[in-house]
């Protein structure tokens, strides 16, 4: 198993998370991103048509699933965190055993309610805003 640290970059094409995310980008932004399409492992989408082909999806289902794309041990479900706007501005995704369907039934509502609460956190008065909620306070 691959392990990250909490800092690092990972591309958005090759997870759960960043799927999500990319599902509703700007079409600038897909732009940029189909421009930097790589293959980590044979099952990364690493295509134009492959990658638009499971952001359609991502929109019709609400979910992103990523199947051993980055690291070939590692599958994982999902979701974008919308603002009040209908703006995904974050996503949340958890790692499962594989993406059998009563794998993915099994986390899916804890994951979306969660990406609702944070949602609703980041849009309360006093909650995190998104642009600050990655960046250290100053001391």
């Amino acid at each position: 198993m691959t392990t990250f640290s909490t800092a690092a970059r990972v591309p958005a094409h090759a997870t759960a998370m960043g799927k999500a995310l990319l599902a509703y980008a700007s079409p600038l932004s897909l732009q940029i991103i189909f421009c930097q399409l790589t293959r980590y492992t044979p099952q990364t989408l690493a295509t134009v048509a492959e990658l638009s082909d499971a952001l359609h999806r991502i929109r019709v289902r609400g979910f992103a699933t990523a199947d051993r794309e980055l690291d070939p041990s590692t599958c994982a479900v999902g979701v974008p965190v919308f603002d009040t706007g209908g703006a995904a501005i974050a996503g949340i995704d958890v790692q499962v055993d594989n993406l059998e369907r009563s794998a993915v039934e099994e986390v899916l509502p804890a994951l979306t309610t969660a990406a609702r609460c944070l949602g609703r956190e980041i849009a309360s008065p006093g909650g995190t805003s998104a642009r600050s909620a990655h960046l250290p306070t100053a001391r």
